[in-house]
């Protein structure tokens, strides 16, 4: 390439945008497209509130998650030591497991 061919090239005007390919841009309509949506979902009074409470639905939820795997996991520890005597043999017959 000649340097006059050089200078043409760089003296074209641009739009801005050579660092983005097609990927970059599909991405960025299709997440302008996502916040739009749900910012018109919002808006919406009954929405929000249907929305608020799914959010204190799901917090109160989580607050019991902890205890539960303690009383789950306790469970599973009195299960295991009720089915294995004190001295490690099995008291219950082991079962067979099939292939699905």
């Amino acid at each position: 390439m000649s340097r006059q061919e050089e200078s043409a090239r760089d003296e074209q005007p641009t739009n801005g945008r050579a660092g983005y390919g097609g990927k970059s841009l599909l991405l960025m309509f299709v997440g302008g497209a996502l916040t739009g949506a749900a910012v018109a979902y919002l808006a919406q009074r009954e929405n929000r509130a249907r929305v608020g409470a799914l959010a204190t639905r799901t917090r109160d939820m989580a607050a019991h998650l902890p205890q539960a795997v303690r009383e789950a996991s306790h469970a599973a520890k009195e299960a295991f030591t009720e089915a294995y005597g004190g001295d490690g043999e099995a008291v219950a017959p082991k079962r067979k497991h099939h292939a699905v």
